[in-house]
């Protein structure tokens, strides 16, 4: 016997609807548990879970910089400083996995840039 075999699905056909309109041949990038889609008009379209709101002020009187953050899920927090916004040179771990939902960082003196980041 000669020929192709053919098969027929009674399951219905499921469609998600469209993420919008992605820039071509640029695969979507992933990190954090969030996935990232480029558009050609240049956007970056996220989605996945709500991201922490941080907010950083100074306290010239107290010589810190006061980080307070929300939104974004429950606690335990974890808030990192780095010198880099890679988060690979000089991190230093300023809150670890605590309920704290701020932060007064003594180094307003110092001439570094830092970078923080809320997880």
């Amino acid at each position: 016997m000669t020929g192709a075999a053919r098969t027929r699905s009674s399951a219905p056909t499921t469609r998600c609807p469209p993420v919008g309109t992605a820039s071509k041949f640029a695969p979507p990038g992933v990190g954090f548990g969030r996935i990232y889609v480029g558009t050609r008009d240049g956007q970056v379209l996220m989605y996945g879970p709500t991201v922490m709101q941080l907010r950083v002020d100074k306290n010239t009187g107290a010589g810190s910089v006061h980080l307070d953050w929300s939104g974004g899920g429950n606690a335990p927090f974890t808030l990192l400083r780095a010198e880099d916004p890679n988060f690979t040179t000089g991190v230093t771990t300023l809150v670890d996995h605590g309920t704290a939902t701020q932060f007064d960082d003594p180094v307003l003196g110092d001439p570094k840039t830092y970078y923080y980041e809320v997880r």
